[in-house]
């Protein structure tokens, strides 16, 4: 009786872990992520170029492309030219499939 009280926990145990393991999987990730940037300068002027991979399935480029580059220009007040690239996933990332590319400048 005791071995098969044992068992039945034991079995519980895995269950709880394995259905946490799916949860902990599933946490959710930011909209985007920047995997490099590359910065370019000459006298007074300054462009940096960004690779940014997307984590969501369905979204408004125009929008991503505007997020992007603000959250960029909070940290780097300095920089007058951002050139992103959108890659959807990091598949097409690693395969080079840009999905759009976009060059913003800064407003004096």
């Amino acid at each position: 009786m005791k071995k098969r009280v044992k068992n039945i926990l034991v079995i519980i145990g895995l269950i709880c872990l394995s259905v946490g393991t799916v949860f902990v999987a599933k946490e959710k990730k930011e909209d985007y992520e920047i995997v490099s940037t590359i910065k370019n300068s000459h006298d007074n002027y300054e462009s940096v170029t960004i690779s940014v991979v997307v984590n969501k399935r369905k979204y408004d480029v125009e929008t991503m492309l505007y997020d992007i580059s603000s959250s960029y220009w909070e940290l780097h007040e300095n920089t007058d030219e951002i050139h992103i690239r959108l890659f959807n996933g990091k598949k097409a990332h690693e395969k080079g499939i840009v999905f759009v590319e976009e060059r913003f400048f800064k407003e004096y």
